[in-house]
Protein backbone atom coordinates (compact mmCIF):
# COMPACT_ATOMS: atom_id res chain seq x y z
CA UNK A 1 0.00 0.00 0.00
CA UNK A 2 1.61 3.29 -0.74
CA UNK A 3 1.67 5.98 2.14
CA UNK A 4 -0.42 8.56 0.21
CA UNK A 5 -3.20 5.97 0.08
CA UNK A 6 -2.84 4.78 3.45
CA UNK A 7 -2.40 8.67 4.71
CA UNK A 8 -5.97 9.19 2.89
CA UNK A 9 -7.43 6.22 4.12
CA UNK A 10 -6.68 7.19 7.91
CA UNK A 11 -7.53 10.49 7.55
CA UNK A 12 -10.92 9.78 6.00
CA UNK A 13 -11.20 7.28 8.91
CA UNK A 14 -10.18 9.17 11.47
CA UNK A 15 -13.06 12.21 10.61
CA UNK A 16 -15.69 9.68 10.74
CA UNK A 17 -14.26 7.27 13.72
CA UNK A 18 -10.89 8.73 15.31
CA UNK A 19 -8.34 7.04 13.30
CA UNK A 20 -7.82 3.45 12.03
CA UNK A 21 -6.71 1.92 15.25
CA UNK A 22 -9.11 3.51 17.61
CA UNK A 23 -10.87 0.30 18.60
CA UNK A 24 -7.92 -1.00 20.08
CA UNK A 25 -8.34 0.69 23.20
CA UNK A 26 -11.50 -0.97 23.30
CA UNK A 27 -9.70 -4.35 23.18
CA UNK A 28 -7.34 -3.70 26.08
CA UNK A 29 -10.61 -2.81 28.01
CA UNK A 30 -12.06 -5.58 27.48
CA UNK A 31 -8.99 -7.90 28.02
CA UNK A 32 -8.69 -6.14 31.80
CA UNK A 33 -12.23 -6.62 32.39
CA UNK A 34 -12.35 -10.24 31.27
CA UNK A 35 -13.62 -11.39 34.36
CA UNK A 36 -13.27 -14.77 36.78
CA UNK A 37 -12.03 -16.94 33.65
CA UNK A 38 -8.20 -15.19 33.43
CA UNK A 39 -8.17 -14.95 37.42
CA UNK A 40 -6.55 -17.28 40.03
CA UNK A 41 -8.38 -18.76 43.00
CA UNK A 42 -5.50 -17.96 45.00
CA UNK A 43 -6.47 -14.56 45.01
CA UNK A 44 -9.46 -15.36 47.15
CA UNK A 45 -6.51 -15.75 50.07
CA UNK A 46 -3.62 -13.99 51.39
CA UNK A 47 -0.82 -13.18 49.41
CA UNK A 48 1.49 -14.99 51.97
CA UNK A 49 0.05 -18.41 51.14
CA UNK A 50 -0.66 -17.91 47.55
CA UNK A 51 2.83 -16.38 46.86
CA UNK A 52 4.07 -19.75 48.92
CA UNK A 53 2.01 -22.05 47.15
CA UNK A 54 2.74 -20.57 44.09
CA UNK A 55 6.40 -20.14 44.13
CA UNK A 56 6.68 -24.23 45.14
CA UNK A 57 4.21 -25.10 42.13
CA UNK A 58 5.91 -23.35 39.32
CA UNK A 59 9.19 -24.29 40.72
CA UNK A 60 8.54 -27.96 40.27
CA UNK A 61 6.88 -28.06 37.17
CA UNK A 62 9.79 -25.46 35.83
CA UNK A 63 12.23 -28.38 36.95
CA UNK A 64 10.92 -30.47 34.70
CA UNK A 65 11.42 -29.01 31.30
CA UNK A 66 14.17 -30.15 30.37
CA UNK A 67 15.84 -26.24 30.27
CA UNK A 68 18.43 -27.68 33.34
CA UNK A 69 17.98 -31.22 33.20
CA UNK A 70 16.72 -33.20 31.11
CA UNK A 71 12.83 -33.38 30.12
CA UNK A 72 10.70 -35.61 32.04
CA UNK A 73 6.99 -36.25 30.46
CA UNK A 74 4.57 -35.10 32.21
CA UNK A 75 2.43 -36.06 35.68
CA UNK A 76 -0.50 -34.09 34.56
CA UNK A 77 -3.05 -36.38 33.21
CA UNK A 78 -6.23 -34.70 33.38
CA UNK A 79 -7.80 -31.65 32.45
CA UNK A 80 -8.46 -30.75 36.32
CA UNK A 81 -5.06 -31.15 37.05
CA UNK A 82 -3.83 -28.51 34.22
CA UNK A 83 -6.34 -26.21 35.05
CA UNK A 84 -5.53 -25.61 38.63
CA UNK A 85 -1.93 -25.47 37.86
CA UNK A 86 -2.75 -22.85 35.21
CA UNK A 87 -4.76 -20.94 38.04
CA UNK A 88 -1.49 -20.54 39.78
CA UNK A 89 0.87 -19.84 37.04
CA UNK A 90 -1.72 -17.18 36.38
CA UNK A 91 -1.31 -15.87 40.13
CA UNK A 92 2.18 -16.26 39.89
CA UNK A 93 2.59 -14.11 36.52
CA UNK A 94 1.14 -11.09 38.66
CA UNK A 95 2.80 -11.54 41.54
CA UNK A 96 5.56 -8.51 42.62
CA UNK A 97 8.44 -8.19 40.26
CA UNK A 98 11.12 -8.93 43.17
CA UNK A 99 9.64 -12.27 42.99
CA UNK A 100 11.30 -12.86 39.65
CA UNK A 101 12.29 -16.08 39.73
CA UNK A 102 8.93 -17.29 39.82
CA UNK A 103 7.89 -15.20 37.35
CA UNK A 104 10.66 -17.12 35.29
CA UNK A 105 9.70 -20.44 35.76
CA UNK A 106 5.90 -19.27 35.05
CA UNK A 107 6.74 -17.90 31.80
CA UNK A 108 9.51 -20.85 30.64
CA UNK A 109 6.63 -23.02 32.10
CA UNK A 110 3.56 -21.73 29.66
CA UNK A 111 7.16 -21.27 26.50
CA UNK A 112 7.47 -25.31 26.85
CA UNK A 113 3.64 -26.08 27.07
CA UNK A 114 2.86 -23.88 23.62
CA UNK A 115 5.04 -26.24 22.08
CA UNK A 116 1.91 -28.03 21.82
CA UNK A 117 0.89 -26.57 18.48
CA UNK A 118 4.34 -27.16 16.92
CA UNK A 119 4.21 -30.72 15.30
CA UNK A 120 6.62 -32.37 17.26
CA UNK A 121 5.46 -30.88 21.13
CA UNK A 122 8.26 -31.23 23.83
CA UNK A 123 7.77 -34.39 26.00
CA UNK A 124 7.12 -32.19 29.49
CA UNK A 125 3.50 -30.88 27.61
CA UNK A 126 0.69 -32.53 29.70
CA UNK A 127 -1.54 -34.99 27.93
CA UNK A 128 -4.67 -32.91 27.89
CA UNK A 129 -2.76 -30.18 26.60
CA UNK A 130 -1.55 -32.12 23.71
CA UNK A 131 -5.32 -33.29 23.45
CA UNK A 132 -6.22 -29.54 22.77
CA UNK A 133 -3.68 -27.17 21.86
CA UNK A 134 -5.75 -24.72 20.65
CA UNK A 135 -8.68 -24.14 23.72
CA UNK A 136 -5.28 -24.26 26.18
CA UNK A 137 -3.09 -22.14 24.05
CA UNK A 138 -5.55 -19.09 24.29
CA UNK A 139 -5.79 -19.52 27.93
CA UNK A 140 -2.02 -19.02 27.94
CA UNK A 141 -1.44 -16.43 26.31
CA UNK A 142 -4.27 -14.79 27.85
CA UNK A 143 -2.69 -15.44 31.19
CA UNK A 144 0.69 -13.70 29.84
CA UNK A 145 -1.08 -10.54 29.80
CA UNK A 146 -0.38 -10.60 33.75
CA UNK A 147 3.18 -9.83 32.80
CA UNK A 148 2.34 -6.27 30.96
CA UNK A 149 -0.06 -5.03 34.01
CA UNK A 150 0.95 -2.81 36.45
CA UNK A 151 2.12 -4.51 39.95
CA UNK A 152 0.34 -2.54 43.04
CA UNK A 153 2.84 -0.68 45.53
CA UNK A 154 5.90 -0.72 42.75
CA UNK A 155 6.87 2.42 41.32
CA UNK A 156 6.79 3.63 37.73
CA UNK A 157 10.09 2.99 35.61
CA UNK A 158 8.93 4.94 32.61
Amino acid sequence: MNLGLFNRMNLKESSESKGMYSEWTSLSLAIQQSGEDTQSVLEKFGLPVSKDITVALVHQLASNLGITQPAEPSHLSSDKDVQWCMEVICFGLSLSLTEHEAIKDCVNVYCEWLTALLPNPKICVPQPILDDPNLYSRKMISHLHYLFVPRKGEGNFF
